[in-house]
């Protein structure tokens, strides 16, 4: 049974009603890096485009970021990293799908300092993972939400082949930090 037009409008009126509180916040330049001491030194690189979409309703969070991104204080350490140890062109993005645990309505609603753990499924080098982390949060009084987060990343576990000639020099396991400043939609 089809219902008369008329009867749709006062639908629209209350949709506001229905849709109150579903903010969303987003960031495209989150902050994804990485360090690590070597025989031959520190090596460091950072990605300043990491895109990031939060729900505080659900909890829900997505990241993407380029891995030809990531810069690093020298040409040839950035071309080794995208040819020869995660094949950027052929595994493009690093991808994060999860929720935060234990979120209520309204947490995020007056400035606070907050941690969560977060679950999810991280995806690089083609290869998904099941990652469950602490993040810390801070709403600010303008309404930015600032959040940090260190993800353990094991080589092996995401497919990632040392070269030999590397074997002895690169950890097994990267410690990626992760920083981001979200701004409502």
């Amino acid at each position: 049974m089809r219902l008369p037009q008329f009867v749709h409008v006062p639908f629209l009126l209350l949709l506001p009603l229905f849709t109150h509180g579903q903010e969303r916040y987003f960031t495209r330049m989150g902050e994804a890096s990485f360090s690590f001491t070597t025989k031959m030194g520190e090596v460091q690189a950072a990605n300043h485009t990491a895109t990031s979409m939060f729900d505080p309703n659900d909890g829900s969070i997505e990241l993407s970021m380029l891995m030809k991104a990531f810069e690093f204080e020298k040409a040839a350490m950035q071309d080794q990293f995208n040819n020869e140890l995660m094949e950027s062109d052929a595994w493009p993005k690093a991808v994060f799908t999860g929720r935060l645990l234990g979120i209520s309505d309204g947490v995020f609603s007056n400035p606070r300092k907050l941690s969560f753990l977060v679950v999810g499924n991280l995806t690089i080098h083609g290869t998904t993972r099941k990652v469950l982390e602490h993040t810390s949060w801070v709403v600010g009084e303008d309404g930015v939400l600032h959040t940090e987060c260190r993800i353990k990343v094991v080589m092996d576990d995401y497919g990632i082949t040392v070269p030999t000639l590397f074997k002895d020099v690169l950890p097994k396991e990267v410690e990626l930090y992760l920083a981001l400043d979200f701004e409502k939609l």
